[in-house]
């Protein structure tokens, strides 16, 4: 199921939001759910809920609690994607903060193209985390490890440590190997070597500051200075936020 929030007070507008992602849906035979908002403060009173949606759509000049007041808010409880419309493309530095995955304009003759467009990139992305499921002999013994929850792996003294995302804790598997035949195995855009020691999730990164990575875990991980502005570009790209 793909569940999506649009976030507007003007109900003219949402209604042309949920037209074009259900016309969208429907084209790709996808199970979906739309749930509209007409404010901020309705929205983000679904505190840690808000994980349950695949993307959020919010309107960025919203009266009382902006679309970026929002945003902020959200971030305290959930991770999910975000995606501003908004009738002025000025606000990118700010939604970097908040990890936007896109500004969509709202002029009608390309606000279609931009949203199935921004709609494509998060239907990858889950395609890409969901489709691919891995079987592995840790010390702990065998387990079966999707992509979409491996947090990380990091090499250290000829053993490989993953990272695995469990509810809300992270549980650690060993395995003696090589990162790079650990990388060539696992074969996944979403993951990125960011340190010879070290294979990251791009889906569970929040925030890039200078050689350093935040994740939604709550860690940090080094970049290896030779490798940040590639660090850097590959996170956007992931993101959406500029091409390849």
């Amino acid at each position: 199921m793909f569940n999506i929030a649009i976030c507007d007070d003007d109900d003219n507008f949402l209604g042309v939001e949920k037209a074009i992602i259900s016309q969208y849906m429907d084209s790709r035979k996808t199970e979906y759910h739309i749930e509209q908002f007409c404010s901020g403060q309705a929205l983000i009173a679904l505190g840690q809920n808000l994980d349950s949606y695949s993307l959020i759509l919010l309107d960025v000049e919203m009266e009382v609690l902006s679309g970026l007041e929002t945003a902020r808010k959200i971030r305290e409880y959930s991770q999910v994607p975000i995606a501003f419309v908004t009738a002025y493309i000025s606000y990118s530095l700010e939604g970097y903060k908040v990890n936007a995955i896109r500004y969509i304009l709202k002029e009608m003759d390309s606000f279609q193209a931009g949203l199935c467009e921004c709609l494509d990139t998060i239907m990858n992305q889950n395609d890409t985390m969901t489709s691919k499921t891995f079987v592995l002999d840790f010390r702990e013994g065998k387990k079966e490890i999707s992509i979409k929850d491996l947090v990380y792996i990091e090499s250290r003294h000829h053993y490989c440590y993953f990272h695995v995302q469990n509810g809300e804790k992270v549980k650690i598997y060993s395995k003696r190997d090589k990162l790079d035949e650990i990388e060539k195995q696992l074969d996944n855009e979403a993951l990125l070597r960011i340190h010879k020691s070290c294979l990251v999730n791009l889906s569970f990164v929040s925030d890039i500051k200078r050689y350093q990575m935040q994740l939604t875990t709550g860690e940090v991980l080094l970049i290896a200075q030779s490798k940040y502005l590639d660090t850097e570009k590959a996170y956007l790209i992931y993101c959406g936020r500029m091409d390849s």
